[in-house]
């Protein structure tokens, strides 16, 4: 039976899947059931066949069941390769549509009771790094835990991967930072940071290193957070990614200005603006751009200085919303608010506070409600 779908897949007719999608759905349960194995095969081919149509086809419930019975049968079998191409399937359809973590987590541990093998755990893997990784996702910290635990789990399938480890828990502090959980951040990074010493993987072991000390700086620890960026230093020396210095330089004016030492804030953040600016184009550096535009804002308004602020603010403000950053973007429009109230002009601070209380209307982390609090404090003053 299978067979007969070879030419409307070749045609790439969504009417013709969507029309038949049930027959076809019985012919690769009923040949997957089969005794032999090439039946078994043939019926996993037609399934990765079918990859461009799951994409624009809403699947229920047996077909979620029909892929993870596929992954068992591509074990049993041994038919690695194919068994990654159902994986592929089930990451970018699956995991696409989970809506909370903890969903798209529970995905990854229904695929590995499936069976698993070395390929498929590295496939595993970088999918779980992705999805803590995704700007998109909002995590809590029962999640970012359960994403641990599972890749603990991973580790016992096949051993540990000492840089896939390190680079999972350093997204995991990454995003404890966010989430402001200092303490957790440092555990993930200290581990993060353990591992990359010992494999000498300097790329990474820097990133780990900037992540440990923004976890310390948010402890108040600055002494601490100082030592750690100098490590960064040293490690990136030994690399070909120049961007990173940026960071370094932006941290050290967080710092300073976090020690109300505004002057030197400023210093570093021109040095950090001339550094980027002589950096290669990459991904984020649209990221680097508007953060340093923005401490640069935040650190003239403590000094006093608000119509130096202003550019800074609405530089920072248009790459956030180019962006879809809306808890950076309601940041802005709270400190443009502050720098009005400063200098007197209440009804304007005020339509800016508003303005970022409309920006975060529906809260989900820890730091936009904190951040909500914040600005209805603001609100509060006028």
């Amino acid at each position: 039976m299978l067979r007969n779908w070879r030419q409307q897949l070749e045609n790439g007719d969504m009417a013709w899947f969507e029309a038949c999608a049930d027959q076809v759905y019985a012919d690769i349960e009923a040949s997957l059931k089969h005794e032999q194995r090439t039946h078994q095969r043939r019926a996993l081919q037609v399934l990765v066949d079918l990859k461009d149509y799951f994409s624009n086809y809403q699947t229920d419930e047996k077909w979620e069941k029909l892929f993870y019975e596929a992954l068992k049968v591509a074990h049993r079998i041994k038919a690695w390769e194919i068994g990654l191409s159902i994986w592929e399937i089930i990451e970018s359809i699956l995991l696409k549509r989970a809506q909370q973590p903890t969903e798209a987590l529970d995905i990854i541990q229904g695929a590995l009771q499936q069976g698993y093998y070395p390929g498929l755990v590295r496939a595993t893997y970088k999918a779980l790094i992705a999805l803590i990784k995704d700007p998109a996702r909002e995590w809590d910290m029962y999640s970012l835990e359960y994403a641990i635990q599972l890749a603990s789990q991973l580790n016992k399938l096949t051993g540990v991967n000492p840089t896939n480890y390190a680079e999972l828990n350093l997204a995991a502090a990454v995003r404890c930072t966010y989430l402001l959980q200092p303490q957790q951040a440092n555990k993930f990074s200290s581990t993060a940071f353990g591992l990359l010493e010992q494999e000498g993987d300097y790329l990474t072991y820097g990133k780990a290193a900037i992540t440990l000390a923004v976890a310390y700086r948010l402890e108040g620890d600055l002494e601490q957070s100082e030592l750690l960026l100098n490590r960064a230093g040293q490690a990136f020396a030994r690399t070909d990614a120049p961007h990173q210095y940026t960071l370094i330089l932006h941290e050290q004016a967080v710092i300073l200005f976090t020690s109300k030492n505004y002057e030197g804030a400023l210093q570093f953040l021109a040095k950090a603006e001339e550094e980027l600016q002589q950096t290669p184009d990459f991904k984020y550096k649209w990221w680097h751009q508007a953060g340093i535009y923005q401490t640069k804002a935040m650190t003239l308004i403590e000094m006093g200085d608000y119509e130096a602020a202003i550019p800074y603010l609405k530089k920072a403000a248009s790459i956030w919303q180019e962006h879809d950053n809306l808890i950076e973007l309601a940041n802005i429009f709270n400190s443009w608010g502050e720098l009005e109230f400063r200098r007197g002009n209440r009804d304007q601070a005020k339509a800016h506070w508003r303005q970022a209380k409309t920006i975060l209307h529906t809260p989900q982390t820890p730091k936009q409600h904190e951040l909500l609090s914040l600005i209805e404090e603001n609100l509060a003053r006028i």
